[in-house]
């Protein structure tokens, strides 16, 4: 259904200070969140030969990353798929999502920007068909954490508790819908949020 927004959820990680580097930052010093969620739409499978036996891609599948303790500005699941998010030099801090089927397997998304072209956590594929190990293409992946989307909660004066779950849904240019839902009492909110 979706991601639990109860209060022991929230869990920092190490710090890592480039997310304050972005503008307008994307946490507050000490404040990096340990666990972050990504999402993907419209990723297509490629059609060639090599991709036949791959799985088509995980659109509208939520994977929960945890922060690297090496490394403190990166996120990885390493499961069946294989997914990482991490923020990284050289000035100005650029942002990054890949997708991968197993951590050798073929490549299905992938962007690397600079921060001030579009949001730190919003994705617009790279890859083509043609590149070699690739079998994905198109779509789009975002990024998103508990302090964020609890901040959209506070501003609606709506308490958090084990019963209140979110979905994030990420729309073409970069916007992302927010969906709280609490079954009990019929609660149902779709907030779509323009961080400008």
């Amino acid at each position: 259904m979706g991601q639990r927004m109860d209060e022991p959820d929230i869990v920092y990680g190490y710090d890592c200070t480039l997310g304050e580097g972005f503008d307008p930052p994307l946490w507050e010093h000490g404040k990096t969140p340990k666990y972050v969620y990504a999402r993907f739409s419209n990723v297509k499978k490629c059609t060639k030969e090599i991709c036949v036996p791959y799985p088509s891609p995980p659109n509208d599948r939520v994977f929960k990353l945890e922060q690297w303790s090496v490394n403190h500005c990166y996120w990885i699941y390493d499961s069946e798929w294989w997914l990482r998010w991490r923020l990284h030099l050289p000035y100005p801090i650029n942002s990054q999502l890949t997708l991968t089927k197993g951590v050798v397997g073929p490549h299905y998304f992938d962007q690397t920007f600079h921060p001030n072209a579009v949001p730190a956590w919003c994705f617009h594929n790279e890859l083509d068909c043609e590149l070699p190990g690739v079998c994905g293409y198109d779509g789009i992946g975002i990024i998103t954490w508990g302090i964020k989307a609890r901040a959209i909660l506070k501003d609606l004066n709506i308490g958090l508790d084990y019963k209140l779950f979110m979905e994030m849904r990420p729309i073409e240019n970069c916007m992302q819908v927010f969906k709280f839902c609490r079954v009990q009492d019929g609660t149902n909110i779709a907030i779509k949020y323009d961080p400008d």
